[in-house]
Formats: C-alpha cells, sequence, structure tokens
C-alpha cells in the first residue's frame, strides 16, 4: 500500500527557516504576506543550482551537460503546452524555459498556477540520479515556508503533487491524511485529489462541484456495498450508523447535511451553472469530513470489532 505524506518544514531539518525564525523573533518581526515573486526567484535558482552541482561534469563546460539541461526543458516545455528552442549553454539559467518562467506575473493567479505545476512537473522528472528529486522537493518547500506560500508538496511512492494549503488545522486531517487513506478507494482518491489541486478556476466550479459528489457517492456505495445514488443513501447510512453505535443525533445530522448536500449539487451543479468560488473550500472540507468520520469508524472496526 502506497502512503503519502507531506514534505514539511520546520527549524530542525531548515537551517534557513531556522535563521529567518531566530531573526523575526528578535526584531519582533509578524509578516504572513505571500511573497509569491521571491517565491519564483528562489525556485529558479534552487533548480539552476541543483543542476550545477549534479549534472554531468560539474564544475567545466559541458556539451553532455547541454544536451542534458535541453532534454530536460524540452520536455517540460512539452507538457506545460509551450514551444521553446535548445541552445548551446550549459547552465540553466540560459535556457529559453528559464526566460520563460522569468516573465512569469506571479500576482495574476493564472501564472502563479502555472508556475506551480511547472514545479509540480519538475518534481516528478526523471533526472536518472543525477539530480534528487527529494532534495528539490525539501528545497521547494523551505521556499514555500520561507516566502509564507499557502501551498504544500505531498509525496507519494512514486510521484509528488503539490496541493492549496488555506487552513492548516483542517489540512493535515481532511487532505493529506484522508487522500493517503484513500489508496484503498482510487476511484474516489482521484476524484478528491482532482476537486482540490491547484489548476481549479472559477471557470471550472461546476466541474469540482461535481467531482466532489460523485466522489462521496462512490466511496459509500463501497463502504454500503449497494449502488445507491448519493440521494437514496439515507436509510442505509442510518443503518451503518446504528450497527457501529454512533449516536442518533450525529446519525441524524450526518443524512441531514448529506441531503442538503445532494441538493446543493443538483441545484447548483448538475441542473445549472451557477456555483460561486466562495463557496467551494467549504464543500471540499465538508466531503473530506463525511469520509473521514466513515474512515475513522472503519479504522476503530478494524482496531476492536463491534461484538452484538
Amino acid at each position: 500500500m502506497s502512503s503519502i505524506k507531506e514534505i514539511e518544514i520546520t527549524t530542525d531539518n531548515s537551517k534557513l527557516f531556522s535563521q529567518r525564525e531566530a531573526f523575526n523573533k528578535r526584531w519582533n518581526i509578524i509578516d504572513n504576506s505571500e511573497k509569491k515573486e521571491e517565491f519564483k526567484n528562489r525556485c529558479l535558482t534552487i533548480l539552476d543550482d541543483e543542476f550545477h552541482k549534479h549534472s554531468p561534469n560539474h564544475g567545466v563546460f559541458s556539451d553532455e551537460r547541454c544536451e542534458y539541461i535541453n532534454d530536460y526543458c524540452l520536455e517540460i516545455s512539452s507538457n506545460l503546452g509551450i514551444i521553446i528552442k535548445a541552445n548551446n549553454f550549459d547552465n540553466f539559467a540560459h535556457k529559453e524555459l528559464y526566460s520563460y518562467l522569468k516573465k512569469l506575473k506571479m500576482d495574476d493567479i493564472q501564472d502563479y498556477r502555472f508556475f506551480l505545476f511547472f514545479l509540480q512537473l519538475t518534481l516528478s522528472y526523471d533526472f536518472n540520479g543525477f539530480i534528487s528529486n527529494d532534495t528539490l522537493a525539501l528545497r521547494f518547500a523551505e521556499a514555500m515556508k520561507i516566502c509564507n506560500i499557502n501551498a504544500k508538496i505531498l509525496k507519494g511512492n512514486d510521484s509528488f503533487d503539490i496541493y492549496p494549503c488555506d487552513v492548516e488545522f483542517l489540512d493535515k486531517p481532511l487532505i493529506t491524511d484522508l487522500l493517503s487513506w484513500l489508496n484503498n478507494y482510487p476511484d474516489t482518491k482521484n476524484l478528491f485529489s482532482k476537486a482540490i489541486k491547484t489548476e481549479r478556476t472559477s471557470k471550472n466550479c461546476r466541474n469540482i462541484v461535481d467531482d466532489l459528489r460523485v466522489c462521496l457517492e462512490l466511496f459509500l456505495k463501497k463502504i454500503l456495498n449497494n449502488n445507491k445514488s448519493l440521494e437514496n443513501q439515507k436509510s442505509e447510512i442510518g443503518k451503518y450508523f446504528s450497527d457501529n453505535d454512533i449516536s442518533k443525533e450525529i446519525s441524524n445530522m450526518y443524512t441531514l447535511l448529506i441531503d442538503y448536500y445532494a441538493k446543493y449539487n443538483n441545484q447548483h451543479a448538475k441542473h445549472d451553472n451557477s456555483v460561486v468560488e466562495i463557496e467551494i473550500d467549504y464543500l471540499i472540507y465538508l466531503t473530506g469530513s463525511f469520509i473521514r468520520f466513515v474512515m475513522l469508524i472503519e479504522e476503530q472496526k478494524v482496531r476492536v470489532p463491534i461484538e452484538k
């Protein structure tokens, strides 16, 4: 079974972050603003540094290193949907991809998300052992922390993903832990992951809400072992809670919220396109809460079988 963990930066594993925190404390500096332009520059510098240190024939001009970086730039650019040309420079800072990324306006939401997607593609690129993807992830995460970027890097067995991070208190149990637990439910996990990734925009609010509903519906079908639609699961949910000694009040609250959740989807997504962007985070966390509660019940059943 694969697991998902967050690449976390603390004063224990980052000397730079530790120094900054100590300095801010001495000078009584409290700054929670996102420094997106600084973040972009830090990440590009990190990547240039890693190429310089670890690519073939470090320290001297190298046709091999030039070809190696060109291959990276061409593949990443192709995946981003942009056209660049290879050149004869043997460092990343002189490549066309670097120039393209430097021109991105980080106060523009589309450019900002484009850059985050570039980082995600880079973290998943096969550097053939010359550059450590884990080291890159740690250094990018450090840049996020230092620049107060509201995003996080999650690592699975074979991939890295970048997710929005708005409410730390809720994100760990309802996003990070949940995604890991949902490895046993790949259809549910894929839809939930799709709904919360950084490429969401106001143009696809309707699709996000529908993905969340289908995600929850598929999950409950698996748990309850039936093929009923979300709207028709109320009695099955009630029986499931009763069988697992869940209080009537919680059971009623859960099913009532499911009812309104389904009605919202039908009214604003399925039969209309009137989803308001500000409502999406609430629906993401609500969906996560629905699934997590059942997850905890299932875990309790494994630990302590309920005797009737």
